[in-house]
């Protein structure tokens, strides 16, 4: 079972999709990962970024900065869903048993 706390998002969708989707802000520089130097592509835009527009900088860093990546949240959804997963197997678990009484 894989459990996934957050949205179906669609894979078409662009960064700024997927941010607003999830009610978040854009907050950086994305990369698919497709390509040896896609990472090294996003970090060359991040520093220029830094390098040219400092101002543009600081409202980034400002927004991530107001968003929340702590694991409070993740962690209670995980919690939750374990808990969820755990009642369902044990209520197939049960029936099972009363379809096997049934049977002898």
């Amino acid at each position: 079972m894989i459990i996934n706390p957050t949205p179906l998002l669609p894979t078409h969708a662009t960064v700024g999709e997927r941010a607003q989707l999830q009610g978040l802000e854009t907050n950086g520089f994305s990369f698919s990962g497709d390509k040896d130097n896609d990472i090294d592509y996003a970090l060359d835009r991040a520093m220029m970024m830094y390098a040219s527009d400092p101002d543009r900088w600081a409202d980034l860093v400002g927004t991530v900065m107001r968003q929340d990546w702590g694991w409070s949240d993740p962690a209670e959804t995980y919690v939750e869903q374990y808990w969820k997963a755990a009642k369902d197997m044990e209520n197939r678990v049960g029936d099972k048993e009363d379809r096997d009484d049934r049977r002898r």
